[in-house]
């Protein structure tokens, strides 16, 4: 009988032992786990933080191709029209820009807008043409016309966001600037994520008019013309004495 005990005993100390190395492989397992997870939220992290800068230097990258680009909003389709010749005639009749401007190239895109007519973009050779048309962009307050510049979706989405707020800011008498995708109210930096974007969408602008409120308030009032020159939508006369370069960006 003693025999039985000490043998029933054996087994139990060796069942113990069994579990004592049982708890000892999982309590080592279950650390490498952890530990392996911990690393595997670094690298996650890690590599969020490498795309989202991909994606930032994409974006970058197509900013700056746009750079030079106008979108020209509500001009009329004809048949077999010059593109080119229709925006230089848009330029000098309702911008009163009467100096030849040089583009790289200039066509419609996307769905119909103003007017019912796709918009066109105009790709300028140089960046003081561009900046010059965007000065008089004021000319066309009230009209049924649009000039803007060109940003990819992502950078146009979030400025859609801040161009409620920058109108409120502008009204209130407050010094403005975008830059792309970034807003400065009084030299201050408005983080976009801290934006509640129900409360501004609601009261959503396009900036095109933002930007005329500002210009026509600040611009000297324009002296009535002389004479008007007559408007030939088919057939645009350019003095062919200027030779247009083309450039590669």
């Amino acid at each position: 009988m003693e025999t039985g005990i000490e043998g029933m005993g054996s087994v139990v100390n060796s069942v113990i032992d069994k579990c004592a190395q049982n708890k000892s492989f999982i309590e080592s397992t279950d650390k490498k786990l952890a530990e392996m997870e911990n690393e595997m939220k670094v690298n996650e992290k890690k590599y969020l933080n490498n795309l989202q800068k991909l994606q930032e230097n994409i974006l970058d990258l197509q900013c700056r191709s746009m750079k030079y680009n106008l979108v020209f909003s509500g001009l009329e389709y004809q048949k077999e029209e010059n593109v080119m010749d229709k925006v230089r005639a848009f330029i000098i009749n309702e911008l009163e820009i009467n100096h030849y401007i040089e583009f790289v190239n200039v066509h419609r895109f996307g769905s119909p807008g103003l007017n019912k007519a796709r918009p066109i973009i105009a790709r300028f050779l140089y960046r003081v043409d561009q900046e010059a048309v965007l000065k008089k962009a004021y000319l066309l307050k009230g009209k049924r016309f649009g000039i803007n510049e060109q940003f990819p979706k992502a950078i146009e989405d979030r400025r859609k966001v801040l161009y409620p707020l920058m109108r409120e800011a502008k009204g209130k008498g407050k010094k403005v600037a975008m830059v792309r995708d970034r807003l400065y109210i009084e030299g201050k930096l408005v983080k976009i994520e801290e934006v509640t974007i129900d409360k501004w969408t609601t009261r959503e602008k396009e900036y095109r008019d933002v930007l005329l409120e500002g210009m026509v308030k600040e611009s000297p009032p324009v002296p009535p013309r002389q004479y008007k020159r007559p408007r030939n939508e088919d057939h645009v006369d350019v003095s062919t004495d200027q030779q247009t370069t083309t450039a590669c960006q």
